[in-house]
């Protein structure tokens, strides 16, 4: 999950230039023997547990954290909150993770904030497409409505960028940014130290059994 995460992070503010992270398995601090596969084809992982600070260009500073189990339900499984100087913007991924914006920004985030609604400009039609009908494609959930928009948008995107060479929205360079961080958050994690980013050690650092 954390790659959503890491593509926005990264969009708003910029290659991270180094990242400590604290990643625990039961408690303890993971070693690569507890590298597990996983069900899709991302690398190995490890924990249940991880703390990370990210330090990005013109100081600003980025903390990821995901705890498992630590909430029952899926409604609050994911979410990314930026706090600036005036306010906070935050999309939580449940519906149609609508953007909310609180001006009155107390810390904790969350705890008595007052969101207000964000309307977004209606993106430019796709040239040459039908309007969604999500009752002919059998899309009743919130979330299946957004998948099917936001989906045609990025296959659209990708068509463009092969027959007309436009860039793409999120492209390899992004992804390897989002590799990156995660990769760093595990280097780091086993090393117990800041870890500086581009990575000079490429391989993934659960990769090599010790």
């Amino acid at each position: 999950l954390a790659t959503h995460i890491f593509d926005i992070a990264s969009w708003l503010f910029g290659r991270p230039l180094e990242v400590f992270s604290d990643i625990r398995y039961q408690g303890r601090p993971i070693t690569t023997q507890d590298a597990l596969p996983t069900a899709e084809p991302v690398g190995p992982c490890a924990g249940d547990e991880i703390l990370s600070f990210y330090r990005f260009p013109n100081n600003i500073n980025g903390i990821f954290e995901s705890r498992r189990d630590v909430v029952p339900s899926g409604d609050k499984r994911l979410s990314i909150t930026v706090c600036g100087t005036q306010g906070s913007l935050t999309i939580r991924y449940t519906g149609l993770r609508d953007l909310r914006i609180a001006l009155n920004s107390p810390v904790p985030i969350e705890d008595n904030t007052a969101f207000e609604h964000v309307e977004l400009p209606e993106e430019e039609a796709i040239p040459g497409a039908e309007i969604i009908d999500l009752d002919k494609w059998q899309c009743p959930k919130a979330a299946s409505a957004y998948f099917t928009a936001n989906n045609r948008r990025a296959a659209w995107n990708l068509m463009q960028g092969i027959l007309h060479g436009e860039p793409l929205q999120a492209g390899i360079e992004t992804a390897v940014e989002s590799l990156e961080m995660i990769c760093g958050a595990y280097q780091s994690a086993l090393l117990r130290k800041t870890v500086t980013l581009p990575l000079e050690n490429r391989r993934h650092p659960l990769s090599v059994q010790e």
